[in-house]
């Protein structure tokens, strides 16, 4: 582990801020997935993903100001962040050309679907890549990521994360994911773990066991 709780806590607050001067300087954005996801994409960046090698796809693409100050601080060429939301600047979504940005996203469950191929072009092209992925509950209320998510699990794709945002809320009020998400997940051939979102020393575990799992990982981030 390179980052202890502490250091991850300092990033993960770093990022918030700057995620949220570039949404208040736009005046427009989605601050909820800022506050609520910065330490769980601040660990996955600073202590798993390998530049290079690793891809991560952030599936909730409202979330993009979550993203690029991510990038921005993880040394990543994204631009100017004032000019988040703005003609000729950082898009509202993710596009996939931007410095460190793997897909593009904005479509709910979209991206857990893009990420399932993404793991399978791995295992066929026989590298070692990890690819690590988003979801907000708006995400799995869409068919298309319970569809690749049971082709995932199905092909054993053990070379995939998903984490899950489970906040219980959409843009439109309570999410509709009340069925149980985690048996559903185990049924179709997923290793299961329930995190608490913003507790860093149960994040890193988790995501040093995905390492050694022969299926696909999905962590329910409280």
């Amino acid at each position: 582990m390179k980052y202890n709780s502490k250091d991850l806590k300092e990033m993960s607050n770093a990022v918030r801020a700057l995620a949220l001067h570039a949404i208040r300087t736009a005046a427009s954005g989605h601050v909820g997935i800022v506050l609520g996801c910065a330490p769980i994409i601040t660990t996955v960046y600073a202590n798993f993903l390998r530049r290079g090698r690793d891809k991560f796809v952030l599936s909730a693409g409202h979330g993009s100001a979550l993203l690029y100050a991510t990038l921005k601080l993880a040394g990543y060429d994204v631009g100017d962040l004032n000019h988040f939301r703005k003609v000729g600047g950082l898009p509202g979504h993710p596009e996939y050309g931007i410095d460190g940005v793997d897909a593009t996203t904005g479509p709910l469950g979209q991206g857990v679907a893009n990420a399932v191929g993404m793991a399978l072009a791995e295992k066929i092209n026989k590298t070692d890549s990890r690819v690590y992925c988003l979801c907000s509950d708006g995400d799995l209320m869409e068919g298309i990521s319970a569809e690749s998510m049971a082709f995932a699990g199905l092909y054993k794709l053990n070379n995939l994360v998903v984490l899950w945002a489970d906040n219980g809320v959409s843009i439109d009020g309570r999410a509709l994911t009340d069925v149980d998400v985690s048996a559903r997940m185990v049924a179709a051939g997923w290793q299961v773990a329930t995190v608490q979102g913003d507790d860093f020393a149960q994040l890193n575990r988790v995501l040093n066991n995905a390492k050694k799992s022969a299926a696909p990982v999905f962590v329910q981030c409280k």
